[in-house]
This record gives C-alpha cells, structure tokens and sequence, in this order.
C-alpha cells in the first residue's frame, strides 16, 4: 500500500483545519479588490484625457486631443524640401498614413494607443507622442 498518498492526504486536512474564517474572508476581499481594480483599469483607462502631440525638430506643431475625436481623421504636416509625414488618428489610436522618407520606418510602427507611446521619424526628425495632460474642454 502506498503510504505517501494517505500522509499526503493527512497534511492537506491538517492545512485546511489551521484556515480559519478570518483567512477565507481576506482571501475574498483581496481577489475582489483586485479583479474590481482589474475591470477599473479597463474600462476607465478611456476616459483618460488623451492627446497626440506632434513635433517637429523638437517644436511642437500640433497638439490634437485624443479624447474629443469621434472618427478617423487625418492630419498632414508639411516639411521642408517637398517632404510630408501623414498621420491617422481618432479613436482607434495614431498611426502614419503616409510619409516621405528613404525606410518609411515609423509607418511599420502601426497604431499608438497609450498614453506615453510613440512614433519617431528620424530622417524628417518627427515624433508623435500621446501625452495624458490634456485638460478637459
């Protein structure tokens, strides 16, 4: 007969018998506290107030908030010698459309969402940033 499996058994009713109410009840509230933080997060994170803020040689050209867009919209910045960076943004998040320059780098970026991402174009020397500091109008 195998004694292992019935010790084992035995340490197990033991563990259960030493949980006392008080241990099931902070078991209950932390897993309801941390899947009602979890939800919180994910379903109030949009209400965030969200802006992309475009610069351009390290001067900001544009600022757009985030939070007051209700579709796709479009938005072309001009650069020097004929150059041009198109950028897409809305409620999806931001991403570059179309740009003038050799790798097209910050288009395979795809989308931006969160605050604190960005897309960085280093020939035309652009960013796009999404900040989280953009006041309610």
């Amino acid at each position: 007969m195998n004694t292992d499996l019935y010790s084992s058994c035995k340490d197990g009713e033991k563990l259960f018998k030493k949980i006392k109410k008080g241990d099931l009840v902070i078991a209950v509230i932390l897993l309801v506290a941390v899947t009602g933080w979890y939800f919180v997060g994910m379903v109030g994170g949009e209400k965030e107030n969200k802006a992309l803020v475009i610069q351009v040689n390290g001067k900001v050209v544009d600022r757009i908030p985030l939070n007051l867009i209700a579709k796709q919209t479009k938005k072309e910045i001009i650069l020097e010698d004929g150059k041009y960076i198109r950028f897409s943004y809305g409620p999806e998040g931001v991403f570059v459309e179309d740009v003038v320059c050799p790798n097209k780098i910050c288009v395979k970026r795809g989308i931006i969402k969160d605050v604190g991402e960005s897309i960085v174009c280093l020939p035309n020397k652009t960013i796009a940033l999404i900040t989280g500091d953009y006041p309610d109008k």
